[in-house]
């Protein structure tokens, strides 16, 4: 979905491991875990890639800054900054409705972390 959006995914993660609080043994897991903002992993897999995906992203933490150097300059990965999504995919598997749109003036980066921050409550 964008940058902030898995930095709050992995410090969820993160503390969540620390509490004792993870649904996943797996750190990469429970990170997915809290990008899809869901509890259950094969749900959460739904985010994953699919036949005819034509982008990914790829998150790398921690990334030592020669890693990234070299992944870009050997052209494995074309931007790393740069994130772009369908707008109405994201709405479809987030449950994001257009009365909750219009709230937020289209802010739909505002609602996904909302949806992320919340899966803390329901655990």
């Amino acid at each position: 979905m964008s940058r902030e959006h898995l930095r709050c995914a992995v410090e969820l993660a993160d503390r969540a491991l620390s509490r004792g609080t993870n649904v996943a043994d797996d750190r990469a897991v429970e990170i997915l875990l809290f990008a899809a903002g869901r509890r259950q992993i094969t749900d959460a897999l739904e985010l994953g890639v699919h036949a005819g995906t034509d982008e990914v992203i790829l998150l790398l933490d921690p990334v030592p800054e020669i890693a990234a150097k070299t992944i870009i300059e050997r052209g494995l990965i074309e931007n790393l900054t740069e994130v772009t999504y369908d707008q109405q995919l994201v709405q479809s598997f987030y449950n994001i409705n257009d009365a909750e749109m219009s709230v937020v003036d289209g802010d739909i980066e505002s609602l996904v972390r909302e949806r992320v921050a919340l899966l803390v409550i329901e655990r």
